[in-house]
């Protein structure tokens, strides 16, 4: 992997959990935070159509030791952004890209 991804990768996850610690400091209330499988069952969709999005950019995640994470303000922007396409569409475009 290139050096500059691997540095990039790192200062994301920094960046969360810099996040979450302020958060706990400050005594707010813990934002929920989904993985792969939550969003599967939240969205009604596979596994497969969840590393799609995530692989086009259209999914906003952070991912931390490999695996993926998606904060509830995360799901919400893309909630909002798709949410006048429906999953059916969205996987149409996936297979066109392919």
């Amino acid at each position: 992997m290139d050096l500059y991804i691997e540095i990039k990768e790192l200062k994301q996850r920094q960046e969360m959990i810099i996040a979450m610690l302020d958060d706990l400091m400050s005594g707010k209330a813990q934002e929920k935070i989904y993985d792969t499988v939550d969003l599967m069952k939240l969205l009604n969709v596979s596994k497969r159509t969840i590393a799609s999005w995530k692989d086009q950019g259209i999914l906003p995640h952070s991912q931390i030791r490999g695996k993926m994470w998606v904060t509830g303000e995360q799901l919400k922007e893309f909630l909002e952004k798709y949410s006048s396409m429906k999953t059916s569409t969205l996987k149409k475009q996936e297979r066109r890209q392919k």
